[in-house]
């Protein structure tokens, strides 16, 4: 699942609560699947999202600050 992939790159950049929060979610959807109700495996989907939105955010903000690190403004900006 990528949400095991993006706890790995970023679990120390989210509190305490946002990982309890992606774990229990995590685990809900895992025991959803299980069951043949496709509305509440859609449903424990959507709770996951919310739960990860703050992580996704964090891992989007790290990434784009690593790939503008030791840039100059003339290098994002020229047309080549």
């Amino acid at each position: 699942m990528a949400t095991g992939k993006a706890l790995t790159q970023g679990a120390h950049l989210v509190g305490e609560e946002d990982l309890s929060s992606i774990r229990a979610a995590t685990a809900a959807v895992e025991s959803a699947k299980a069951g043949a109700d496709h509305k509440a495996i859609r449903a424990k989907i959507a709770a996951l999202e919310k739960a990860t939105h703050h992580l996704a955010e964090v891992l989007m903000d790290t990434s784009l600050k690593e790939a503008l690190e030791n840039k100059k403004l003339s290098e994002l900006t020229s047309r080549k």
